[in-house]
């Protein structure tokens, strides 16, 4: 029995495994899946180290418990957002796209982005919403600081404006203060002011 070309396939579907799990890696980003069936959400290991989870923490992944996870001020929008995502039965498909702060296992609260999509049966029930999530802290540091920058910029514009304009009004009133001073005779009494 010849199973070269089954060899060629397992390289190939290994080599596009590997690329996957690399890019993901090179993206800082992790996987995820909810099989709304059986309710059964899984995680890979990338995705527990951006939320700085243990798998024990993840356990069998109940909605509630990833919801409690996530930034006290962001949870009712995600909630809303997921909500929304399972009422929308237009389409085979949804594709969702949310930015939100997490609290991670350490304390340290991170930015992520998670984009995924809703696969639907014929009758539009959610049947898997498959995704990835990237933490996007550094991203949000970064624009946060460059909008600070440019905060900073303008008000240096502002002040050096203000100081021009007030330095052409001193200017303006030591010149006529000079020009008054050489009409008086050097003994007036106003010359000493």
């Amino acid at each position: 029995r010849d199973i070269t070309d089954r060899l060629a396939n397992e390289r190939a579907l290994q080599t596009s495994k590997t690329q996957l799990e690399e890019a993901l890696a090179a993206g800082r980003m992790g996987t995820w899946l909810v099989d709304f069936p059986s309710g059964a959400v899984q995680w890979d290991d990338a995705n527990l180290g951006i939320w700085g989870r243990t798998r024990e923490e993840f356990g069998d992944g109940a909605m509630e418990t990833i919801l409690g996870w996530i930034h006290p001020d962001d949870r009712a929008s995600v909630a809303e957002v997921v909500d929304n995502m399972l009422r929308d039965g237009g389409g085979h498909h949804t594709d969702v796209h949310i930015e939100y702060r997490i609290v991670r296992g350490d304390g340290m609260v991170r930015w992520i982005s998670s984009v995924g999509r809703v696969d639907r049966d014929a009758h539009g029930v959610p049947i898997r919403y498959t995704g990835v999530t990237a933490d996007d802290t550094d991203r949000k540091r970064a624009g946060e600081e460059q909008l600070r920058s440019q905060k900073l910029e303008a008000l240096g514009t502002l002040s050096g404006g203000i100081a021009h304009d007030f330095n052409n009004i001193v200017l303006a009133i030591s010149g006529n203060a000079r020009l008054a001073s050489d009409e008086l005779p050097a003994h007036h009494p106003v010359q000493a002011s």
